[in-house]
Order: structure tokens, then C-alpha cells, then sequence
């Protein structure tokens, strides 16, 4: 592993952290050990003194130091020597910003030229500089407005009168009226969502300028009550006309409140993290890139997730059959059906008994042809072609989508595996 700056880590997927490695602390594995006790998912496995990152990639902020891992298609390899380590660190981060950019996780208002940012920002700043650049501009073309409920004294009588509470806390005060009134402002879940986000923003960055971005941004807003917000309040949302622009915004706050709040007890070093699993990050580039590479191909249809009924019981419990990605192909003078899966974790060999399996299903269930396995391909690597015994299976080969063009960077088109 790396330190490229000071207080930055930089490690990639499947890559080990020993305590005493490049500032990586006792207190550091501690606190990380007792932060993923608390989470749903297992981002890194403990060892004896180390921690060793699984698929699991994105940015780790321990205290004041910063871990980020990075992607990497082959994680049999790793540079050694100062000058590879670092060149490889700043592809596979840039690798890993454009796979967000591309898939809507992250929007920048940068060039497609990242390296600058790349190299002199870690990912916590990124997403930060991302979202204060959203609520910026709803900002300036105006804060949405909604009607809510608004129960309080008021000195004349408006809207309806709720008689417990004016008799409760207005009995000697007759020139008070307690009323619940429709009121037209500001004041709304999504501005209140932003502006908490706005507030852990400048709790945790720790760059000066991030901060006072926040800051600035947070003076738009009305001095509220902090509220706070769980997944279900933003489950509870619900876009018109009016929000529909705040759709980026708000979901890279759920991401901000949810996930960079502090949840270490005091005494032991604060720990937030924006972490991906590459496996649904590769399934999700693919798609994006697919759909955009054949945007004007009106004959090929790139479509996502489909789901068919698979199995049923007596006691109505169902499974499901799920695609990564499905593509109907109306070019030819039949009608041609793909299932493409995608794998970011290359086998050494063929691919799992499982795999083979579930996709001998797909092709049974949408009646496909053709079966492909997507593997991410950054040397050159054989394909490989096979048929299913049942005929009317079709076939399923392995392919490897080099997905570097000849200046090491990200291709920005993709054609279908053949």
C-alpha cells in the first residue's frame, strides 16, 4: 500500500493493512474493528494486527486518517516499486471516479480530464465539492417552496382553533389564539434535508475550503431545528414537478447523513466511510455504457434488471430470477436475445459450477440463445465459447471487456461481446 499524501492511504481491493504500516495506528484497527460491528455489511475482514479489504471499495476516514480503497481488476498483482505504485494508484482512482460519474453516483463539475482532482483531492472531498455544488445551484434558482401544517400561538385567530392547547397554555393570556394554519414556505423536507447535510458537511471535511462552502450555503437556508433523518425519511419522499431537480442533491445527502455521521463512542477515533461493492459498481458501468454506446441504434434495446417468477409453493413463497443486463437485438431478420452477467472477480480458470448453472436458467427463462459472462479485461486474455447439452439452452462463453483505451483510460464506448 501507498500514502500518497499525508493522512491518505491508498490500498487496493483485496490488498492487507497492518497495524504500524504507513501511520496505520492500534487505535486506527480498534476503532475500525468496532465500526463494522455495527454494520449490516462486512467491508474488511480482521486479521492478527490487519484488516484485508474485500470487494468492498470507496473511502475510510479514521480520526484524521484517511484510507482509500481502490478497484483493481487483478488483485493477484500488486507494484512494488515507488514510481508503478503510484502510477497504478492514480489510474485505478481514476478508474473508480469515472465508474461513479458514469453510473450518476457522483456528478463533478470538472473536465473529463480528472487527473488533477484525482491526484490532489481524496474521495471524501469529491463527494463534498459534488454536493455543495448541487445545493449551490438550487440555491440560486430558489429554494422550493410547500404548504405544511404549522400548529403555534398566534395573536390573531388564523386557521383552525385547537381548543386543548389554547385552554392548556392560553387560559390567562386571552389575546393568544393556538391555531393550526396552512403555510406556504420554505420549510419542507427537502430543504431541511440539505441544510442537515449541509451542517455534517462542515462537521467532518476537513479541508477549510469544503467547510466553508458549507458554511456560506447553510446562511440560504432559515435557522431550523435540527431534525434527524433515517432511511425511511427519505423513503417517504416523493418527486413532483417542482423537486424533481432535487433528485442529486438529496441523494448524495441520504448518502452524507446516513453513512458520514460518526458512529464511534467517545474515547475511541471517529469513523465514516462512502464505500461500493465493485461487483454492482462493474454491473452498473456496463449497463450505462452499453445504453450510451447504442443510444442512436434504434434495432438494439440495452435494457436492466428483469425479473420472471422462477419457482412457487403451496405456501405462496416465490423465487425470483433476476438478470444484470438483458439485450434485445433486432437487426437481423430474427429476433436475438442476450444475457449478459456481469463478474468483476476474474476466475482463475472456468467459470463457478453456480454461475454456469444460473445462466443454463436465464437462457430457459427468456427463451436466449446466447449467454454472456462479462469479466473486466485489462491484459490480453482468451475468451471462451461453450454450449449447453440441452438444446434449447444455447450457448455461454466468457468474455473479457478491456476496458482501457491505448492511453490507460476508461473506454467511453463498448461493443456487444461476440
Amino acid at each position: 500500500m501507498s500514502q500518497s499524501e499525508k493522512n491518505i492511504i491508498q490500498v487496493f481491493e483485496w490488498e492487507s493493512l497492518r497495524i504500524n504500516e504507513n501511520g496505520f495506528k492500534t487505535t486506527h484497527f480498534n476503532s475500525l474493528v468496532k465500526w463494522q460491528e455495527k454494520q449490516k455489511d462486512i467491508y474488511f475482514n480482521v486479521g492478527y494486527n490487519k484488516i484485508t479489504f474485500t470487494q468492498w471499495v470507496g473511502v475510510l476516514q479514521v480520526g484524521s486518517l484517511i484510507i482509500e480503497v481502490l478497484p483493481k481488476a487483478d488483485p493477484n498483482r500488486y507494484e512494488t516499486h515507488d514510481e508503478k505504485r503510484t502510477a497504478a494508484t492514480d489510474r485505478w482512482k481514476n478508474v473508480l471516479i469515472e465508474m461513479l460519474r458514469k453510473t450518476g453516483r457522483l456528478k463533478l463539475r470538472t473536465s473529463d480530464d480528472t487527473d488533477l482532482a484525482v491526484r490532489h483531492q481524496s474521495l471524501f472531498d469529491l463527494y463534498f465539492h459534488s454536493y455543495l455544488d448541487e445545493v449551490e445551484t438550487l440555491t440560486h434558482r430558489g429554494l422550493v417552496k410547500k404548504y405544511r401544517r404549522d400548529q403555534r400561538n398566534r395573536t390573531a385567530l388564523k386557521g383552525k382553533l385547537l381548543f386543548q392547547r389554547q385552554i392548556a397554555l392560553n387560559l390567562v393570556h386571552k389575546e393568544r389564539f393556538f391555531t393550526e394554519a396552512a403555510v406556504y414556505d420554505r420549510q419542507n423536507d427537502w430543504n431541511e434535508i440539505l441544510l442537515a447535510a449541509l451542517n455534517v458537511t462542515s462537521n467532518v471535511a476537513k479541508g477549510g475550503l469544503i467547510r466553508s462552502r458549507a458554511q456560506n450555503l447553510a446562511l440560504s437556508f432559515p435557522d431550523w431545528s435540527d431534525r434527524n433523518f433515517t432511511a425511511h425519511s427519505f423513503e417517504c419522499l416523493h418527486y413532483d414537478r417542482k423537486t424533481e431537480g432535487y433528485k442529486q442533491a438529496i441523494t448524495l445527502a441520504r448518502l452524507i447523513l446516513l453513512q458520514l455521521n460518526p458512529q464511534i463512542a467517545s474515547g475511541q477515533e471517529k469513523v465514516v466511510a462512502i464505500l461500493f461493492d465493485m461487483n454492482k459498481l462493474w454491473e452498473e458501468w456496463l449497463l450505462a455504457i452499453y445504453r450510451s454506446s447504442y443510444r442512436d441504434n434504434n434495432a438494439i434495446n440495452i435494457l436492466g434488471k428483469k425479473r420472471k417468477g422462477f419457482w412457487s409453493s403451496e405456501r405462496g413463497k416465490n423465487k425470483i430470477l433476476e438478470t444484470d443486463i438483458l439485450v434485445e437485438d433486432n437487426s437481423g431478420t430474427a429476433k436475438r436475445t442476450i444475457i449478459m452477467d456481469a463478474k468483476w472477480k476474474r476466475p482463475k480458470n472456468l467459470p463457478a459450477d453456480d454461475e454456469i448453472k444460473q445462466m443454463f436458467a436465464y437462457n430457459l427463462m427468456w427463451e436466449s440463445k446466447e449467454a454472456w459472462l462479462l469479466y473486466p479485461n485489462t491484459k490480453e486474455q482468451a475468451n471462451l465459447d461453450g454450449k449447453f447439452l440441452h438444446t434449447a439452452a444455447g450457448t455461454l462463453g466468457m468474455r473479457f471487456v478491456d476496458i482501457f483505451d491505448q492511453d490507460k483510460r476508461l473506454f467511453k464506448k463498448l461493443t456487444l461481446p461476440k
